[in-house]
């Protein structure tokens, strides 16, 4: 699990990233070697959403939760801290923004 310090010093891409080895970066993302099968530099897929949470594939066939335990990090470090509660104003944009990405 990732500590205090490096959780907010970073973005959760770039912790993990930083425990990853053979990172290249590869059109909007980046490959690395998977830390759970190991096998060529290229095998694991790593992305950033719009609003900052990390996705990742390996294609190998490893479970994302077996990665990033691998590295000593939790699934909740893929995604970037909250800084408070949600008014009900923030609350409203995303339902409405949950509702737009349905209808498309």
């Amino acid at each position: 699990m990732a500590t205090q310090s490096e959780l907010s010093s970073s973005r959760p891409i770039e912790l993990l990233l930083s425990r990853l080895e053979g990172v290249k970066r590869y059109g909007k993302g980046h490959r690395a070697r998977c830390p759970a099968c190991g096998g060529n530099p290229a095998k694991l897929s790593v992305g950033e959403t719009d609003n900052g949470a990390v996705i990742l594939h390996c294609f190998g066939g490893c479970d994302a939760i077996k990665v990033v335990e691998a590295i000593g990090l939790s699934m909740g470090d893929l995604f970037p801290q909250r800084l408070g509660p949600l008014t009900d104003a923030e609350r409203r944009q995303a339902r409405e923004r949950n509702l737009m990405a349905q209808w498309r």
